[in-house]
């Protein structure tokens, strides 16, 4: 898929709703949630897409920590919005060989990033800190969500112009994120999120 059409669609949906809390718009997309305790060992599926007639519903780990279930949710939604749950059932786990569930898990990070961070407002932050980790820090993501977006701006020759007379062209990611992140997403406990609860 298109970049421009993962951006499309993270941007279409956050005009609409402007909703930060991923259960909320859950809600108002009506897609339902199932709360399901299935571990945190490493292989541990974090959360699944399951599709029933025209109706989705996302099961979600709940022994995730409030962090991960937060963007573990939004990657959910993302799979739903491109169109990938049509194809099959989705998950935040690598549990495929395919290049294509690869790509799909990739695209859903980037929707993600796209929908959680405002483009200006992320190149401010790595304008005016000229650090990844604390540029993520101020957008109140984790670096490999930071990754995503890092990605995409790059992607629309967004990194390395002039922005309030500095420039980043020479910095690169150190996050380096793969398309199976949410499986090991670092969010610790302290993660809290004004705007959403995970009951």
């Amino acid at each position: 898929m298109k970049k421009e059409l993962i951006t499309k669609a993270a941007h279409d949906l956050r005009a609409k709703y402007d909703e930060r809390d991923p259960r909320r718009l859950c809600k108002l997309l009506g897609i339902g949630i199932a709360d399901m305790a299935m571990g945190t060992e490493p292989r541990s599926i974090q959360a699944l897409v399951v599709k029933s007639s025209r109706c989705y519903s996302i099961v979600l780990n709940s022994d995730l920590t409030t962090g991960q279930q937060y963007f573990v949710l939004f990657h959910e939604i993302g799979h739903v919005r491109l169109g990938h749950a049509a194809i099959a059932p989705c998950t935040c786990r690598d549990l495929f060989s395919s290049r294509q569930s690869a790509v799909m898990e990739i695209e859903a990070n980037e929707f993600v990033a796209e929908y959680l961070m405002d483009t200006e407002d992320t190149l401010k932050a790595l304008y005016s800190t000229d650090s990844f980790f604390e540029a993520a820090s101020i957008m109140r993501v984790p670096p490999t969500i930071m990754d995503f977006k890092f990605r995409m701006l790059r992607y629309y020759n967004l990194i390395g112009r002039e922005y309030g007379g500095r420039s980043v062209s020479s910095m690169e990611s150190p996050a380096q994120a793969k398309s199976n992140c949410m499986q090991n997403l670092e969010c610790g406990e302290d993660w809290k999120f004004a705007e959403y609860s995970d009951s």
